[in-house]
């Protein structure tokens, strides 16, 4: 994966616009727009992560604690995520049900 530091950026300005369209309408539904968010942002981390480790090798993750430590948070973030679950999840609510272990909803 190619990661430009745009990508960085394009992953900040989507942070920014939906906090700007969560402050306009706060009350708004906003599952969709976090689910999508949360997956975009977790391929920008992933991709992070990817680079910095093949352009550095393992000798950061194991001499330097304080890198070492950054990519373990950065790594549990990323887990927040329910991975592909999530992108089930994202594509019910795009299509206006939300499925789950019980069938759609």
């Amino acid at each position: 994966m190619s990661l430009a530091p745009s990508t960085v950026t394009a992953g900040w300005a989507q942070l920014e616009a939906a906090a700007r369209q969560l402050d306009a309408a706060p009350h708004a539904p906003a599952a969709r727009l976090a689910f999508a968010v949360r997956w975009s942002i977790e391929q920008v981390a992933t991709g992070i992560i990817d680079r910095v480790g093949r352009a550095l090798g393992p000798r950061p993750l194991v001499a330097d604690p304080d890198h070492a430590h950054a990519v373990a948070d950065l790594t549990v973030y990323i887990r927040q995520s329910h991975a592909d679950a999530d992108l089930v999840t994202l594509g019910g609510l795009v299509d206006g049900r939300i499925p789950g272990p019980e069938g759609d909803r």
